[in-house]
């Protein structure tokens, strides 16, 4: 299937290959009609088929019919989202998507502004590195081949048409032509634009919860010395009112040193925000895996009864004391903290909230 084929002239092109059926779907009537008045006029055959729709409504004009391999070229570029375009597209794609589109050409001085994106999210915590831009235009429907409706249209960088892809559900993503040599190709044409096509596989779209399964188990598993840790709770105590940012830090730097494990870093880089709930934490988790749940408990709940505790350290003591409660015994005060859990926190991984014992512990 082609979508946004406009008059059909590249879906006529394939049709000496092997397929048992081939359907153009396109917004505008008057673009279907071009293509039929000029295969009639110049004698030319087709078994390809022609309909109209919009990208938006793909499911509901195909009627249940399910191609194995979507075309898309010279359309992504006319709409207000990108990633809603490539949405559609992934609903009623069977296996193979050919996307092709203007996008944003490279440019090095754009990096000066990965720092603002703040990549920081959970998908940056389990080794996504991926970022893009987007640049943004008015464009009316006031031509044939422009926009279906008076918008902005957004074009894309390479960057981010990878992670709109991946994110939608396509793996195995491969650009076929790069805009440099998509450029050297159209070299003699009047137009200066820069352009990609990519190929990529349908799978199943991303599953955030399990990132954020992998997160919160590698926050919770892993720890900090032990010992470390109690001896800054007790300097934190001593020095509350004069704790220095830059003694946080060389803490902070002591927490971190020689340490490979990825979590580790970020629970010890995480300490200058929050650090006697951060400390605190660190240290239930230790004496819990300890098999000291009484005294786990005692240093949890301090954080969990404070006006204003960071929020992450209260979700995850909920999570630790829900544990060490049922380490105990104590099911009905084991069930409390699990709804506690949940409640500050609904997307936190019940499986995790579940299943811990002490010997998980990394």
């Amino acid at each position: 299937m082609d979508v946004g084929c406009y008059d059909g002239w590249l879906l006529c092109q394939l049709e000496d290959l092997p397929f048992a059926k081939m359907i153009g779907v396109e917004p505008r009537t008057k673009n279907i009609k071009k293509g039929k008045f000029i295969r009639k006029t110049l004698k030319i055959k087709t078994r390809c088929e022609f309909k109209k729709g919009e990208i938006e409504n793909l499911k509901k004009t195909l009627a249940g019919i399910k191609p194995d391999i979507v075309i898309c070229c010279g359309l992504i570029h006319h709409l207000p989202s990108t990633a809603s375009g490539i949405k559609n597209l992934h609903q009623i794609c069977g296996e193979l998507l050919f996307l092709e589109t203007i996008c944003l050409p490279f440019n090095e001085k754009l990096h000066k502004y990965k720092k603002i994106f703040e990549l920081k999210d959970i998908p940056y915590k389990v080794g996504k590195s991926d970022y893009g831009f987007s640049g943004h235009k008015l464009e009316s429907a006031a031509y044939d081949g422009s926009a279906t409706q008076y918008s902005v249209v957004s074009i894309p960088s390479v960057g981010a048409i990878r992670m709109f892809l991946s994110a939608q559900g396509f793996s195995d993503i491969r650009m076929s032509a790069d805009p440099d040599r998509y450029s050297k190709i159209f070299k003699k044409s009047h137009r200066k634009f820069s352009a990609v096509c990519f190929l990529a596989k349908k799978t199943v779209p991303t599953d955030e919860s399990k990132m954020i399964m992998l997160h919160e188990s590698g926050l919770l598993l892993n720890q900090l010395s032990f010992n470390k840790v109690r001896k800054i709770k007790t300097a934190l105590l001593q020095n509350k009112s004069t704790f220095s940012e830059k003694m946080i830090k060389q803490l902070q730097s002591r927490l971190a040193k020689n340490s490979k494990n990825k979590f580790m870093l970020e629970i010890a880089k995480s300490i200058p925000f929050a650090p006697m709930d951060k400390i605190l934490l660190e240290l239930g988790k230790g004496l819990f895996f300890k098999g000291l749940y009484k005294e786990a408990i005692q240093e949890l709940l301090s954080i969990t009864r404070k006006l204003n505790a960071d929020w992450r350290c209260v979700y995850r003591a909920f999570c630790i004391l829900a544990w060490s409660y049922k380490a105990i015994g104590a099911k009905k005060l084991s069930l409390k903290y699990k709804r506690k859990c949940l409640i500050a926190y609904p997307s936190f991984p019940t499986l995790l909230l579940n299943r811990c014992s002490k010997s998980t512990a990394k």
